[in-house]
Formats: C-alpha cells, sequence, structure tokens
C-alpha cells in the first residue's frame, strides 16, 4: 500500500502496476506447471 501524502494517480498507478505483476505472475506459474505436466506425459 501507499504512504500518506503520495499523490493519488501515482499510487492508483503502482497499485494497477504491481496487481498486473502479480496477476502476471500467477499466470507464468500455470503455464509453466501446466507445460511440466505435458512434457511428463510424453516422456512416458
Amino acid at each position: 500500500m501507499c504512504q500518506k501524502g503520495t499523490n493519488k494517480e501515482v499510487c492508483f498507478y503502482i497499485e494497477t502496476a504491481r496487481l498486473k505483476n502479480c496477476i502476471l505472475g500467477l499466470i507464468k506459474t500455470e503455464v509453466s506447471k501446466r507445460n511440466e505436466l505435458i512434457l511428463v506425459f510424453l516422456a512416458q
């Protein structure tokens, strides 16, 4: 969270960017898990 006294627009931008990074991180984790499962399946 942003400290008090931070420009609201800047604060909103920072929070939005942080949320996007979080979501992208989750998506990348899910994709890599699926790719590992596919590789394991193909290897058998």
